[in-house]
């Protein structure tokens, strides 16, 4: 059995995330006042629904096929059990891209441009999406007739990228994509959504261009985190795309453990996918991943309050995640066990900053 973490002080100015739910409970009681976004992570997606529009919401809550992908990374995450008498502190990562267009599927003067503009832009991390070289079918979104790339919406790292628009221009004279944003949408979707793979060759010439560090987003399979570490890239972020792009996947969270093992140290894994809690993000840390990435929780937190709202779903997981669990300890796997001592010790050697 595990031994169960000694517990440690707060580091000296430390956010205590847990405070969250005092102040909850004092506005509630004083001032009759309660959360404008629900604590309820199963009741989220469903407030989140009266607030968008049918469109938007399945745009956002959909996934591919059945969702079993979807589904597969829920259950994924029940299977692992946390036992706690106490709590557990941690480094926390979110990070967000700054492009939509992604080099691994874009030509090649756009990946030169792209990347150009996002050194200049101040963007240090290279994240490059492996599975939207096409779109998934996802009912939901064919049901309704509705992409949100079809209006213009989300193509605007396109719409001014230089060399995509001296090449609209080109196919049409005398035409900017600003003229016509439904037929530049079409021609930028064809370039990003061509549905031409790439070869591991491709990413010498992402490497050429960038001198910063690289992460591959998409890796499932160990033998893929194996290549990705013999090709040189700094990092692996272990995901399905929230089962938005196969349906019928493996869940991301059981593939994580074999990809950690299978590359030890010498790349950083990163993790998403199907977490919607703080303790989701407590397990991924435990099997191994460096950071945790959220995706749907902020946005529905972003439709019902705006910035306000996506910022309460995050504090509300931060609360979860830091301050029950301390200590705690899980049935991990032995190769698994030195991160995890190593998560605690970095965890109260520094001072958590919050959103």
């Amino acid at each position: 059995m595990p031994r169960v973490q000694e517990q440690p002080e707060h580091p000296e100015g430390g956010r205590k995330y847990g405070a969250f739910q005092t102040e909850i409970y004092k506005e509630g009681l004083l001032d009759s006042k309660l959360p404008t976004v629900t604590t309820d992570p199963n009741r989220l997606e469903e407030q989140a629904r009266t607030f968008l529009g049918t469109r938007s919401f399945n745009y956002v809550a959909g996934g591919a096929g059945e969702k079993a992908t979807m589904d597969a990374n829920r259950l994924a995450f029940r299977q692992w059990k946390v036992r706690f008498p106490g709590y557990a502190h941690g480094r926390y990562l979110l990070w967000f891209t700054g492009c939509t267009d992604d080099p691994s599927n874009a030509e090649t003067h756009y990946t030169s441009g792209s990347q150009g503009r996002a050194k200049s832009n101040g963007y240090t991390v290279l994240l490059i999406t492996l599975d939207t070289w096409t779109l998934a079918w996802r009912p939901a979104d064919l049901d309704n007739a509705y992409v949100p790339f079809a209006s213009g919406i989300g193509d605007q790292t396109g719409f001014s990228d230089p060399a995509f628009r001296a090449k609209f221009t080109k196919k049409y004279p005398g035409r900017t994509p600003d003229d016509d944003v439904f037929l530049a949408s079409r021609e930028w979707e064809a370039e990003v959504f061509s549905g031409a793979a790439h070869t591991w060759e491709d990413l010498e010439l992402v490497k050429k261009e960038w001198d910063g560090p690289i992460v591959l987003k998409g890796i499932q399979h160990v033998e893929d985190a194996r290549r990705a570490v013999e090709v040189g890239v700094q990092g692996v972020l272990v995901s399905n795309h929230g089962g938005r792009q196969l349906d019928g996947a493996v869940g991301s969270l059981e593939m994580l453990p074999e990809i950690v093992e299978a590359v030890g140290d010498k790349v950083t894994v990163l993790f998403d996918s199907g977490v919607r809690t703080g303790v989701d993000v407590v397990k991924a840390l435990c099997l191994g991943a460096k950071g945790v990435l959220i995706g749907r929780p902020w946005v529905y937190g972003l439709a019902i309050n705006g910035k306000a709202g996506a910022k309460q779903v995050l504090r509300g997981i931060l609360a979860v995640r830091f301050e029950p669990y301390f200590p705690f300890y899980l049935f991990v796997p032995a190769s698994n066990k030195l991160i995890l001592y190593r998560i605690w010790i970095k965890a109260w050697a520094s001072q958590v900053s919050g959103p």
